[in-house]
């Protein structure tokens, strides 16, 4: 494992703790992330990778903090990502519309990922939003798109989404 080679790479421990997440192992995902944190408090993958896990344990004031933290430190529309899909994940729509909106503005003049735009669509439960922003994703040939069917914050039960993973060879 690449852990053992250099147990002390952020970007290795982190990459872990999103497998464990993406695994559907939150509690370890949790942990690892943490333990990442333990070796630099600032690295602000780990921090952005562990709002999901918390989120799906509901631990929604902790993964909001993460969220926050990573907003103040970054200030991009991607980090706003984070906290307009976690506040659509427990029932805020209204101010998860609202930072989709500011991120949707932000979008016109600056860089997006549209995966990112796209998951938030996809927690409102906007199947359309969510694949015009998965189309924009693949027209731009995003690594996002090797990650659609595992990707638990996406609607992939739509016609439209399985005609992309179709496209991309997934289906």
């Amino acid at each position: 494992m690449a852990r053992d080679l250099d147990p002390f790479s952020l970007i290795i421990n982190t990459n872990i703790g999103w497998v464990l997440s993406v695994a559907h192992r939150p509690l370890d995902a949790i942990a690892q992330l943490r333990q990442t944190l333990a070796l630099d408090s600032t690295y602000l993958q780990a921090h952005t990778r562990l709002i999901d896990p918390l989120a799906a344990v509901q631990q929604f004031d902790s993964a909001r903090r993460e969220a926050e933290y990573v907003i103040r430190k970054t200030g991009t529309a991607t980090a706003l990502t984070g906290l307009a899909l976690l506040d659509a994940k427990i029932g805020r729509a209204s101010e998860a519309r609202a930072r989709l909106d500011t991120v949707l503005a932000r979008a016109r003049m600056e860089y997006v990922p549209p995966a990112a735009v796209a998951t938030v669509f996809a927690a409102l439960g906007d199947t359309a939003g969510q694949d015009l922003w998965l189309g924009r994703a693949l027209h731009e040939h995003s690594n996002a798109i090797a990650y659609l069917m595992v990707d638990d914050r996406l609607w992939r039960h739509d016609a439209q989404f399985m005609s992309l993973a179709r496209q991309v060879g997934l289906r």
